[in-house]
């Protein structure tokens, strides 16, 4: 018996949206999503990838797809400036509090249910192709219940373009969940700095399932910011899928810092001579909350580069999972891939669960991983209680210094700035 096999299975491929009206191809790649999900179901602790991460809570109760709730607050924008602003509510795009500019012809920016009304954009060919090659369960799931998401689509236009997406997350009575399916697709040295944010204003229960798929080609240049911070009762796991071409540069910076269960899935194809990615990422977790970060960074042609830098505290009975893989294929002579891994102990019951893994298949390489887990520094702490600065402050200030250093590899201050701020007001909390 497989997990669809359970009620919450059937409800989930049951509650499949429709577009009106359908294009044959997108039907199509729905189908196979529900097929693929149906053969399979959710992932299970058996699954290495899944070792450490249990969601078969998600069979209990009764689901169903989320609508717009009766009352929607905007929380407000990080950045400010000329930036494109697309706000989705429960998965759904919320024209009320999005802001979009004209772009010169076959460059978009907006949500994907009017891309798929626009031949100019044509997004037939990449929707689904990316998550093809790096097939799972729950990006099926995804895939089955296509509906509302965001599409950029840009090509020649060297200036950069600032974007900010905000994923108003509310849930509604009961238990309710929803299937965001994002497109980005950069050509020709277009450059973009995007935010995507997820925040949740409630305690209801749901489930946030998000999938992106990027391509980054010809020497353009993307960076994404990510921050996760939804609701106390949430479920919210994001699937994003990259290709890098030549000479072309993926930047991903990720801040977890909010919902019951957060998983954060990132899976990036140097799939060109030179092509490189920056993967950045701090989680904050206490109470009961787990938090996982799980990377692929798969090096298939000569001369790519990546680094990865996750560190986190936790606090409670929080749990931490990070899951790091640098692969070198045989063709990829001249890759240079680092990893590490650091987290802090706040509390005796709080665990980390730390996986890095080197495959190599390559001569003529430099990779490198590092792991490490403790406590924050007794004698640093000693040091600043005997200048009179109170215990809460000390732990703030140490742990803003050792979860800083992440930051400094990015030089948007704007929003490292912000990130500072969620640091200072976690701390202080726990």
């Amino acid at each position: 018996m497989t997990n669809i096999d359970t009620n919450f299975g059937h409800q989930l491929i049951g509650a499949s949206p429709t577009l009106t009206p359908v294009a044959e191809w997108l039907q199509d790649l729905k189908q196979r999503g529900v097929d693929n999900f149906a053969s399979v179901g959710l992932p299970r602790v058996l699954e290495e990838d899944w070792k450490y991460t249990n969601i078969q809570y998600l069979n209990d109760g009764e689901w169903e797809l989320a609508d717009l709730p009766a009352n929607i607050k905007s929380p407000g924008w990080l950045v400010s400036g000329e930036v494109i602003r697309l706000c989705f509510v429960n998965g759904i795009y919320y024209p009320n509090y999005s802001e979009l500019l004209e772009l010169p012809d076959n460059n978009y920016i907006g949500p994907l249910d009017k891309a798929l009304e626009l031949e100019k954009v044509n997004i037939k060919d990449h929707l689904g192709s990316l998550v093809a090659k790096h097939s799972a369960s729950i990006t099926e799931l995804n895939t089955a219940n296509i509906k509302d998401g965001f599409v950029i689509k840009l090509s020649k236009l060297r200036e950069p373009i600032n974007v900010e997406i905000l994923n108003i997350n509310e849930g509604s009575d009961g238990q309710v969940f929803f299937h965001p399916r994002n497109l980005i697709i950069l050509d020709s040295v277009s450059q973009v700095n995007l935010v995507e944010r997820f925040v949740g204003n409630s305690n209801n229960t749901y489930f946030n399932n998000s999938t992106s798929e990027v391509l980054v080609e010809n020497g353009s240049n993307l960076r994404l910011y990510r921050v996760l911070g939804d609701g106390n009762n949430a479920t919210t796991i994001t699937n994003t899928v990259v290709s890098v071409g030549v000479e072309s540069v993926f930047e991903n910076l990720s801040l977890s810092h909010g919902g019951r269960l957060v998983r954060d899935e990132i899976v990036v194809n140097l799939d060109g001579i030179g092509s490189s990615a920056k993967l950045g990422g701090v989680y904050l977790a206490s109470k009961d909350q787990h938090v996982d970060n799980t990377v692929l960074v798969d090096h298939k042609y000569p001369n790519s580069k990546s680094e990865q830098l996750f560190k986190g505290a936790l606090a409670g009975s929080a749990t931490g999972v990070f899951q790091g893989n640098i692969r070198v294929g045989e063709n990829a002579d001249g890759a240079n891939g680092a990893l590490t891994n650091r987290t802090v102990l706040l509390s005796e019951k709080a665990r980390m669960n730390s996986k890095p893994r080197l495959e190599i298949y390559a001569d003529d390489v430099q990779c490198s991983h590092g792991c490490t887990t403790g406590d924050l520094d007794k004698e640093a702490l000693f040091y600043l209680r005997s200048r009179g600065i109170p215990l809460a402050e000390a732990r703030s200030i140490l742990v803003e210094g050792f979860l800083s250093e992440v930051l400094e590899h990015f030089d948007q201050s704007n929003i490292t700035g912000a990130f500072k701020g969620v640091f200072d007001e976690w701390v202080l909390g726990v």
